[in-house]
């Protein structure tokens, strides 16, 4: 029964991110998108890095510590795109 009253908050949270996701086209131009993705991903492999090191107990790096470093790369990406004249 539990199961039951826990699957419609998940079915509307991961519905509705869903449905953003779908489009997400028409609010963010796709040669931005394709910006955030290639920093992001550039982010979460520094993270996985230190992940790494830190299991093999090279280096102790707090790996939340980094976790802010995704919406300011999303700012500057922004920034960038917005501001920078193009060539």
């Amino acid at each position: 029964m539990g199961i039951l009253f826990s699957a419609v908050p998940v079915f509307l949270f991961q519905g509705s991110i869903t449905i953003f996701a779908a489009q997400i086209d028409r609010f963010i131009p796709p040669d931005l998108m394709d910006q955030f993705i290639i920093e992001i991903t550039g982010a979460g492999g520094v993270m996985i890095i230190a992940i790494g090191l830190r299991l093999l107990g090279i280096l102790n790096i707090r790996v939340a510590n980094l976790l802010p470093a995704i919406p300011i790369i999303m700012l500057i990406v922004a920034v960038l795109y917005y501001w920078t004249p193009a060539i």
